[in-house]
């Protein structure tokens, strides 16, 4: 509101009736409305207007000792009466002609004024609290920050799962508080946004790390050293040792990981594949090999576990599922010319969509063990890393560029290059993504953070000495393995 005009409480509002400002005009009109109104209806006799005229000419003290005379003869009745007809004459005069210049909010519903701040940004509503007492408490109704908090595309988590489990954090006794639950959700957007975040760096693999997986406190890595690493980050924040377990068992490069709570796959260079027991408490842990997977004739790139199946992808050129019960190959998918170098399974849907370095992607119905659609020569080089969620598929390549494809029709709908949309100068070794964002890692030594809608470059982040080749991210972390040696965790929760 800005409000033009101004009229004293004995003034009789012409500068605010020639205003245009419809607000005031109808202020005016509400003020000398009311005087019209008890001027007309009462019907004032002759002696009592040659009374009120009298009045008129009085000095203020001989009006006030007149009127305080009158009001004694009143009855109670009487007196009520004009008690509220005085609040009325107040707020009407002096709140609306002159306080109103500054503050329309004191005569507004509740409600209306709630409509009219829901229009505001987070930091607009924020500052909205230091005009008055009346804003201050108006702008921390939890309606508000509720709203801000549901908002379908803006300030939102990974996952609805996610978003359900902040907001259980703040609740208690069945409220919860929003404004505060507000509070750290835009923190951590706002960090994102900025690239604004705490790097730790994890010493301990001897060769490059080439697979990381990042589950809540904890780390696992794989490197060309041939073995695993499990960090907890927790316990570092406990002063105790970080590194807690080193995992032996592949005599290759460790290719890719999957960790799924207390279950972890991996795939090495040896063309084995290896289930892990990873659950461990204070007193005892269960840490350890429970199955090897051989049937894989070449490197083994790339792997995802369901609840029930397991689906990896090989320099082989083939796809295989197996069954996490038994072990055991229950299919082969065949149809890559080259090796398949990254996959994504979606066990409801029993999908799964993969790249190769034959420049092809290919989605396949693990049902029919059919391959449903390909999208030939989708980059200039080979199919690196790969996603999928509802609407598209995102793929990442040799040839340095980001792009994003119809999953219904495998039209293509982005392209993320260097020249125009500050892309990666590097081949694209890994990419993440979640329900707005992308995350993804380059030779060119960075990780870049992407609006996933619309491709816009969010941030870059530059740490690494050499070449990233994996990342992994929930809302508050991103992981990520280098050729030079270490994990990095970027923590956007601490600033």
């Amino acid at each position: 509101f800005q409000l033009r005009g101004m009229v004293s409480s004995e003034g009789d509002g012409s500068d605010l009736r020639s205003s245009s400002d419809p607000f005031l005009k109808a202020a005016v009109a509400s003020t000398n409305g009311s005087s019209q109104m008890n001027g007309s209806v009462r019907g004032l006799s002759d002696r009592a207007m040659m009374v009120k005229n009298s009045l008129r000419d009085f000095n203020e003290e001989d009006r006030l000792a007149v009127m305080e005379d009158l009001l004694r003869d009143c009855n109670i009745e009487s007196l009520e009466k004009l008690s509220t007809f005085i609040s009325l004459i107040r707020v009407s005069r002096s709140e609306i002609t002159f306080n109103c210049l500054g503050d329309p909010f004191i005569v507004l519903p509740h409600p209306i004024i709630l409509k009219v701040l829901s229009f505001l940004d987070p930091v607009s509503l924020c500052l909205s609290m230091r005009v008055s007492r009346l804003w201050l408490r108006v702008a921390t109704d939890s309606s508000l920050w509720k709203g801000l908090c549901n908002q379908s595309r803006e300030y939102r988590m990974c996952s609805p799962a996610a978003e359900k489990a902040q907001i259980a954090k703040f609740s208690q006794d069945g409220s919860v508080r929003w404004k505060e639950a507000f509070g750290e959700r835009f923190r951590l957007w706002n960090n994102w946004h900025s690239g604004r975040c705490t790097v730790r760096t994890l010493y301990g693999h001897k060769e490059g790390v080439v697979c990381v997986q990042l589950d809540g406190d904890r780390v696992v890595s794989g490197s060309t050293d041939t073995t695993i690493r499990c960090w907890d980050l927790q316990e570092e924040d406990a002063g105790r040792g970080l590194l807690g377990h080193t995992l032996n068992g592949h005599s290759e490069t460790v290719r890719c990981l999957h960790l799924v709570k207390n279950r972890l796959a991996s795939g090495s260079n040896d063309f084995t594949i290896k289930i892990w027991n990873m659950e461990r408490s204070d007193e005892w842990s269960s840490i350890g090999c429970r199955r090897t997977m051989i049937g894989h004739t070449n490197y083994v790139r790339c792997l995802e576990m369901g609840d029930q199946l397991m689906i990896s992808g090989s320099y082989d050129s083939s796809l295989k599922l197996w069954s996490l019960e038994t072990g055991e190959c229950v299919t082969t998918l065949v149809g890559h010319l080259d090796a398949v170098l990254c996959e994504q399974y979606r066990e409801e849907e029993r999908v799964v969509v993969s790249g190769s370095s034959d420049k092809c992607i290919k989605t396949w119905d693990t049902r029919t063990n059919m391959n449903i659609r390909s999208i030939h020569n989708a980059h200039d080089s080979a199919v690196t890393c790969i996603r999928m969620d509802d609407h598209r598929i995102l793929s990442g390549s040799l040839d340095r560029m980001i792009k994003m494809w119809d999953i219904r029709t495998g039209k293509l709908l982005k392209t993320i290059d260097w020249r125009r949309a500050e892309g990666h100068t590097g081949v694209v070794r890994c990419l993440q993504a979640d329900s707005w964002r992308i995350v993804s890692s380059a030779d060119d030594r960075t990780v870049k953070v992407w609006n996933l809608e619309s491709g816009e470059r969010l941030c870059t982040l530059r740490d690494h000495t050499d070449g990233v080749t994996c990342v992994q991210f929930n809302d508050e972390r991103i992981v990520s393995g280098s050729f030079d040696k270490t994990v990095k965790v970027w923590d956007f929760s601490l600033c």
